[in-house]
C-alpha cells in the first residue's frame, strides 16, 4: 500500500552523532543511512541521516513495529492531517524516545521525519486517506 518510506534525522552539533544514528536506525529499520554533512545558517556543523525503504515486508516490518508501539491509532487518527494532496504520508517520531527504543508519534520537536508515499488509485487524496486506514486495519 506504500511505494516507499523515506527517513531523514537532522544531528545538530550538540548531539552525539552515534545516539542519532542509533534512535534512526531504531526508528527506519536502516542500519547503514546516507550520510550528509553541511553548515547551519550560522556555521554550526549539521549532519543528515537519510534512508528510503521500498520493499514490500520492510515497509510491513516498520508499521508493525509501530503497531507494537501502541502507536498505530494516532496515526490513523492523524490521517486527514497527515497525508498531503500529493498522496505522501508525513509523521514525525520523537528523537530522544527513539533512543531510548521506543517509537512515539510528535507533532513537533526533536524529531525523525517520515515521508511516504500511498499508493492510491486514482492518486486522488481522499482515496490516499481510505487507502490508508484499510492497510492500517487489515485490509
Amino acid at each position: 500500500m506504500f511505494h516507499h518510506l523515506e527517513f531523514r534525522v537532522h544531528c545538530h552539533a550538540t548531539e552525539d552523532e552515534e545516539k542519532v544514528l542509533l534512535a534512526f536506525t531504531f526508528v527506519s529499520g536502516v542500519e547503514k543511512p546516507e550520510v550528509t554533512r553541511v553548515k547551519g545558517f550560522h556555521g554550526n556543523p549539521i549532519t543528515i541521516f537519510k534512508a528510503s525503504i521500498k520493499e514490500a515486508r520492510a515497509i510491513r516490518s516498520f508499521w508493525d513495529r509501530v503497531e507494537e508501539a501502541g502507536d498505530l491509532d494516532a496515526i490513523v487518527q492523524s490521517l486527514e492531517r497527515s497525508i498531503d494532496r500529493r498522496c505522501r504520508i508525513h509523521l514525525r517520531f520523537d528523537k530522544q524516545e527513539a533512543y531510548q527504543g521506543r517509537i512515539r508519534v510528535v507533532e513537533r520537536g526533536d524529531v525523525i521525519a517520515l515521508r511516504g508515499k500511498v499508493a492510491a488509485y486514482p492518486a486522488r487524496r481522499r482515496r490516499a486517506i481510505e487507502a490508508a486506514q484499510l492497510y492500517f486495519q487489515g485490509g
